[in-house]
């Protein structure tokens, strides 16, 4: 859900008690600069939690 005063997105994950947060957009930019973004992070690996 997106807000007005908060446009962005936060993408992570939830691996037990760790939450690894991997991205986050700013909503208002160009809509093929946040699809290039999401795919450039589509080979994620957070690797083992610290």
């Amino acid at each position: 859900m997106l807000m007005k005063k908060f446009p962005f997105s936060i993408y992570y994950l939830i691996e037990g008690d760790v939450v690894v947060i991997f991205r986050i957009l700013d909503c208002r930019k160009d809509p093929d600069k946040i699809r290039k973004a999401l795919s450039d992070s589509s080979n994620f690996d957070p690797g083992p939690p610290q």
